[in-house]
């Protein structure tokens, strides 16, 4: 299982990239955290008074389960605005102070001792064997430290806080280097051509208060304000923030063509077919060459990375056998590729194979996935599935039988259960395992495997809950991926 809100590596950092992918360089394939900033429990968070815990954060992202803890999250949603209003105030007063100075970085402004004075030595000496049911005798405790015989007093260093970054820029590099959260995806996204920390971190930074401000009319007020941060001057240096806004201008307008640029890329490869006209011959043949299946997604990354050398076709087979190696070493390609056909015999089997009242068992599992594609999650009986389908709850039972966890391996029908039964005292009730979720996404909602690659190759294209579906299925079903060879 991978992390799910990571990015992965550069492929080739002087091109420019078609998809969203592969952005950050030589990201060792690892266990992932959990969500963005981990699913950990509060116990790691100085005041989980405003931050979710982790599990607050995993019922957010599962969209279910809302009842058992509704209160603590609407409680923690109020505390947005003070969160951030601290943040804004404590950061203000740290910036007005020699914390933030590269001079006082290491120490603070606190001139700090190298060994404890005698006083102190003796209370903290006196403290210890207080705790620790030792002699008290006040004398004997002066003695000992004094003549440094005593336990752990020799040479007593003092120890102080040790900053883990050595300097203000490096504090600056964490910051930006912090993955996003890619909850927002679609037409804001950013384009490859506006892909650099400062760029996302400015991107997370503008979802967070678009999140929070329902005033529209607030939106330019907002950027305005943003703007004049970084660039306000006091009224006798007018001139200077005007030119330093008029570059600032030119420099968005250019980013905003390049984005434009990227955009009409895009949408051409998006609008075209699968087809010999858009993928030549040479491309598709190494990739299956490479046993890989020639997906879309897949070739469009290799043919935005290549050009067509008509004059030169050995030459231009060469690159893509280059591609091909470049992107398997990046990103669980070989992974993704095996799952995907995984799903699509399950698809295909959900969607012929039928029983004595259902054409397919699809038909079964559609009421299923439509409550949990609603964000409801509820589990659901046979009786309740039978809504619209005009079949007995039997029926519905025998057709998700034949794909549920609790039969018997050789009886199920797909390669991996799509379904798990809940008993209970009242009636059995029914939902989707991870994996199931995966192949009813791709029957129900894409009718294609495109979504699958772009876990590898332009995950940013997806979802967080989508990436998050992919990652705990390639771990349910047990795929296991090395880390890429050092050079």
């Amino acid at each position: 299982m991978w992390i799910e809100n990571r990015t992965h590596g550069d492929l080739f950092a002087d091109t420019p990239k078609l998809g969203s992918a592969l952005f950050y360089d030589s990201l060792p394939f690892e266990p992932p955290s959990g969500v963005p900033i981990g699913l950990s429990p509060d116990k790691h968070i100085s005041d989980s008074r405003y931050v979710l815990s982790g599990p607050q954060r995993e019922i957010l992202l599962n969209d279910s389960g809302y009842h058992r803890t509704n209160d603590a999250i609407l409680k923690k949603r109020d505390l947005l605005a003070e969160r951030i209003h601290h943040l804004i105030y404590d950061t203000a007063l740290l910036g007005a102070s020699p914390y933030m100075s590269s001079e006082s970085w290491e120490t603070g402004p606190v001139n700090r001792k190298d060994k404890l004075s005698e006083f102190t030595e003796i209370h903290s000496e006196l403290q210890r064997r207080s705790g620790s049911g030792e002699d008290l005798d006040g004398e004997k405790i002066i003695t000992d430290v004094l003549s440094q015989e005593g336990p752990d007093q020799k040479d007593r260093e003092i120890e102080y806080y040790n900053t883990p970054f050595g300097s203000p820029e490096e504090l600056w590099e964490a910051l930006i280097s912090t993955p996003q959260t890619h909850l927002s995806v679609g037409d804001t996204q950013l384009s490859p051509s506006n892909q650099s920390g400062s760029a996302k971190l400015g991107f997370e930074i503008g979802n967070a208060i678009k999140t929070i401000m329902h005033d529209q009319g607030a939106q330019n007020e907002v950027v305005w304000g943003f703007i004049l941060a970084f660039i306000g001057r006091p009224f006798n240096e007018f001139t200077d923030e005007k030119g330093e806004l008029t570059e600032l201008i030119t420099k968005v307008e250019q980013m905003h063509e390049s984005r434009e640029q990227d955009a009409n890329i895009m949408t051409e490869y998006h609008e075209s077919e699968y087809s010999g006209e858009l993928y030549n011959s040479v491309t598709i043949e190494e990739v299956e060459d490479s046993g890989l299946n020639p997906n879309p997604i897949i070739l469009r990354e290799i043919g935005h990375h290549t050009a067509e050398d008509l004059d030169f076709p050995e030459s231009h087979r060469r690159n893509v056998q280059n591609i091909i190696a470049k992107i398997r070493e990046k990103v669980p390609l070989n992974e993704i590729d095996d799952f995907a056909d995984t799903v699509e015999t399950d698809v295909d089997i959900i969607s012929t194979r039928g029983t004595k009242e259902f054409d397919s068992i699809s038909e079964a599992l559609s009421n299923l996935w439509i409550e949990y594609d609603s964000g409801h999650g509820r589990k659901q009986s046979s009786d309740d599935l039978t809504g619209g389908l005009g079949v007995t709850k039997g029926a519905i039972t025998e057709a998700l039988h034949l794909v549920s966890k609790d039969t018997p391996r050789d009886d199920i029908v797909t390669q991996g259960p799509l379904v798990k039964k809940t008993s209970s005292e009242t009636t059995p009730s029914w939902e989707l395992t991870q994996y199931g979720r995966a192949v009813c996404k791709t029957k129900f909602d894409y009718d294609e495997l495109n979504w699958l690659y772009r876990y590898a190759i332009g995950p940013e294209e997806l979802s967080l809950n989508e990436r998050i579906l992919i990652s705990r299925c390639l771990d349910e079903l047990g795929y296991v991926v090395e880390s890429p060879p050092s050079e």
